[in-house]
């Protein structure tokens, strides 16, 4: 069973990361999220951008997913273009990529998701 072992933080990089989700770099300077899980004998923190993160957070909220599910990034890309599709305005949270280095967010907006569906590089 997963444990999170501290809430989520906000915190600014002091050196170059990874992010969790989206697998691109998270800058120098760049504010994330960070948080630990443990499982068993496993330890491990999450950084993720914080659009990201919020992201991630609206999709399993969205189905009502708990820490012991499983979350796929092209998941949560599908899942964002279906419902912009369907209900342009619902109220979520978005992050959208307009480059690798780029990024916009929204709160409570129509979603745009021109240039947001692409997978996490390795």
């Amino acid at each position: 069973m997963t444990m999170m072992l501290n809430d989520p933080k906000t915190v600014t990089a002091r050196k170059v990361h990874i992010c969790t989700w989206c697998g691109q770099h998270i800058a120098v300077g760049d504010q994330y999220e960070r948080a630990t899980y443990v499982d068993g004998g496993d330890l491990w923190t999450q950084k993720a951008h914080l659009p990201c993160a919020d992201l991630v957070l609206d999709y399993a909220q969205f189905w009502a997913l708990d820490i012991d599910d499983s979350v796929d990034w092209s998941d949560v890309l599908s899942w964002k273009h279906d419902i912009a599709e369907q209900e342009p305005d619902l109220p979520f949270r978005i992050a959208v990529r307009h480059d690798d280095e780029t990024w916009s967010y929204t709160e409570g907006e129509p979603i745009d998701i021109a240039a947001a569906d692409q997978e996490p590089t390795s």
